[in-house]
């Protein structure tokens, strides 16, 4: 029986497939990491540091934390996707260095639920791990480990898998059936160069890590060994005035340096965008039309120009490099394979045909917790720091109307402007419902007061009640100062 890898990589891929609830738990000598699953999806994560440090959130800030973490990226202005992506890239290199450490071991408790206030990552935990075993694993490293295996037998113990792996581990495994050995795997990889060497040395460990493949001794006989070598991750250059040597072995040259580096850039530029605009749907196109069929269709149609096939002849480093854009683009694909992750997808490009900013579930709440603290500082006549708070709840919500409506009232209160140039502000906000229409006009009718008109502030705290008829402060408004105006009426 071929022996398969129960790594704590495994065991959280295991639980992505079967769409698992629980809690997914790393045991390490410096303390245990946590990543909340919600049908699959990593919803929060805790224990793991450095989360969010490329977009500039400290340790402190985030204290190993997601949740917090997004939190503190969003008051310091951090985009939402930008600070996501730097989450799911971290969490995929913590899990694949957490690999080579020793004495790590792993857990997954079905059915715990998530803290409150959790927010799922848009990314995969295939694409994570992708992403992480990519940049901590090297070929080299990896040759030099399962050489000593080289006369093992590969065999398939998971052939349901397709989607979840890229291209390249597609391929690989695919090589794996009939029980070729570890060295027939590579070699047949090999006869596309050294760039395709390494990227068959990579999708095997994935393959082994994952276990999707495992391996199985050569009967009567130990393991071979032999004295490790170097495994060269690319050709080296061809001599001058030498030909070419053959598929991906050409000998590069100037115009192979200047296709390689726009192919790179071309990388790092699709990186910075979103699926859908790296994948080259358009703007205008209508939201019903984004399925995942159009998804799948898009990325065949611009990753074709970019597959390691049709760069065979080339030389190792424009390999490398159109490599990594099919990489990229593969993994803007995978990233929306879940259903719900296309449906945020979506809602982001129907914002922004509305001209608006889509605003994740975290950041709207976020808004809402800052605008409550607000509403109490404005009680206690705190009103410079509430404005500083509303500042902050803008940023995070851009959309949000109530935080607008009451730091136009508190401009006028801390004399920043007249009361009838905010009253002017407040009628050109847009309420999209008769909640914040009342709440408007109870703030025309603070600020009517302020200008001494209360004539007109009644009739505001009226038209307030209209809209809300349980909006308490109104009611003691309008009470006050019908009061007063009986008052006044006696006495004449």
């Amino acid at each position: 029986m071929p022996e398969v890898s129960d790594s704590i990589i495994a065991l959280l891929f295991r639980a992505w497939r079967a769409r698992a609830t629980g809690l997914y738990t790393v045991h390490t000598p410096d303390g245990d990491g946590k990543v909340y699953l919600q049908r699959g999806r990593v919803v929060q994560v805790e224990g793991v540091d450095g989360l969010l440090e490329k977009v500039g959130v400290s340790g402190a800030q985030d204290r190993g934390a997601l949740v917090a973490g997004l939190g503190a990226a969003a008051a310091s202005g951090v985009d939402i996707d930008l600070a996501l992506a730097a989450a799911a890239e971290a969490l995929g290199r913590w899990l694949a260095r957490s690999l080579e450490t020793p004495e790590v071991e792993a857990g997954f408790t079905e059915g715990v639920p998530a803290p409150p206030g959790s927010f799922p990552l848009p990314t995969p935990i295939g694409t994570l791990l992708l992403q992480g075993m990519r940049e901590v694993r090297s070929s080299r490293a990896i040759a030099q480990a399962l050489r000593p295996l080289r006369y093992h037998r590969v065999h398939i113990v998971d052939a349901s898998i397709s989607g979840e792996l890229d291209p390249v581990a597609l391929r690989t495994l695919k090589r794996c059936r009939g029980g070729p050995t570890v060295e027939d795997v590579i070699a047949t990889s090999a006869a596309g160069g050294s760039a395709r060497r390494a990227a068959a040395w990579r999708a095997l460990d994935l393959l082994l890590q994952l276990g999707v493949v495992g391996l199985e001794a050569p009967e009567g006989a130990e393991a071979f060994e032999e004295p490790e070598a170097p495994e060269p991750e690319a050709a080296p250059p061809a001599p001058a005035g030498s030909g070419p040597s053959g598929p991906g072995g050409a000998r590069p040259g100037p115009e192979d340096a200047a296709q390689a580096a726009e192919l790179l850039d071309t990388a790092a530029r699709l990186k910075e965008l979103g699926p859908l605009d790296a994948l080259g749907i358009p703007d205008d196109e209508p939201v019903a039309a984004i399925t995942r069929d159009r998804v799948d269709s898009a990325f065949r149609s611009l990753a074709q120009a970019y597959h390691p096939d049709r760069f065979a002849r080339r030389s190792a480093e424009v390999q490398e490099a159109a490599a990594e854009v099919f990489a990229v683009l593969n993994d803007h694909a995978r990233s929306v394979s879940d259903p719900d992750a296309l449906e945020i997808e979506r809602q982001k490009h129907a914002a922004r045909q509305r001209g608006e900013v889509w605003v994740s579930e975290v950041d709207q709440e976020k808004a809402r917790v800052l605008f409550r603290k607000a509403e109490q500082l404005e009680r206690s006549r705190s009103w410079v720091i509430a404005r500083d708070v509303l500042a902050e709840a803008m940023q995070v919500d851009p959309m949000a109307i109530e935080p607008k409506i009451l730091d136009v009232f508190l401009s006028a209160v801390v004399k920043e402007r007249a009361p009838m140039e905010a009253i002017a502000a407040l009628a050109e906000l847009q309420p999209a419902n008769d909640r914040q229409r009342g709440e408007i006009a109870y703030r025309l009718g603070r600020l009517l007061r302020l200008a001494n008109d209360e004539k007109k502030a009644r009739a505001a705290f009226r038209k307030c009640l209209e809209y809300n008829a349980n909006h308490l402060p109104a009611q003691r408004e309008l009470r006050l100062l019908e009061r007063r105006h009986a008052a006044a009426g006696a006495k004449k």
